[in-house]
């Protein structure tokens, strides 16, 4: 130990002294500081997703609605309503609008079908129904109203004495069953080149029968006699 006066300083203190003069200064790093308020970059990536999403239904409404009012409704392939609304529907399950577009569909081909049952054109009545089966096949009432377009196999099929037997109800309401009935029978008729007996309770029923089953073919006239009888049926003489 070193005596100087009044202090007394040890070998141990010089040593760590004459180090600390000598040894270099060290810099820490500046603190790293950390925005708590941005966004992870999968939650922005996240949100970016779901309003292109967003933005492509709402594309694909617009599709929707300018190809119904252009009645494109089940073609062309891939431009029409149907397609659009279900693209819709496969990016938003319970999308409502769509949902309502495709009823809309239905709807439509619904009225379609009936203008032309009304028409005696029973074919177009069956493909506008076909139509709104593919577009939702579980609509209320569409099954029934496919049924009604085709007649019941008894009453296509001749009785003992020769006549095919129709409705009496349904001629005299000029109902679309007895519209498809009388085309059936004509396709007979041109099949066998046979010529007709018409039998109805009026002349005007016979004519409305007449009427519907020359219609058929245009490019085949039927030759056929009318007698007033109660119960109205057409006989075929080959």
């Amino acid at each position: 130990m070193i005596r100087t006066p009044g202090i007394y300083i040890t070998a141990l203190t010089l040593v760590l002294l004459s180090a600390c003069s000598t040894s270099k200064i060290v810099s820490l790093p500046e603190p790293t500081i950390v925005d708590r308020s941005a966004k992870p970059a999968s939650g922005r990536a996240s949100a970016k997703a779901s309003a292109t999403r967003i933005q492509r239904i709402l594309i694909l409404l617009d599709e929707a609605d300018r190809a119904f009012k252009e009645k494109r409704l089940t073609t062309p392939e891939n431009n029409n309503a149907w397609s659009f609304y279900s693209r819709v529907l496969m990016l938003q399950p319970h999308n409502e609008e769509a949902q309502q577009g495709l009823n809309k569909i239905v709807e439509l081909y619904i009225r379609w079908s009936e203008q032309a049952s009304a028409k005696g054109r029973i074919d177009s009545a069956g493909v506008y129904l076909q139509r709104a089966t593919r577009v939702n096949p579980y609509y209320p009432g569409l099954k029934k109203r496919i049924a009604s377009l085709s007649p019941s196999p008894s009453s296509i099929v001749n009785a003992e004495d020769g006549r095919i037997y129709l409705d009496v109800a349904a001629v005299r309401s000029r109902k679309a069953s007895a519209k498809s009935q009388l085309r059936q029978i004509a396709d007979q008729v041109k099949a066998n080149n046979a010529r007709v007996i018409i039998e109805a309770p009026s002349d005007a029923s016979g004519r409305w029968i007449y009427q519907q089953m020359n219609q058929r073919h245009e490019d085949y006239r039927i030759r056929a006699n009318m007698k007033i009888k109660p119960k109205p049926a057409v006989r075929l003489l080959y």
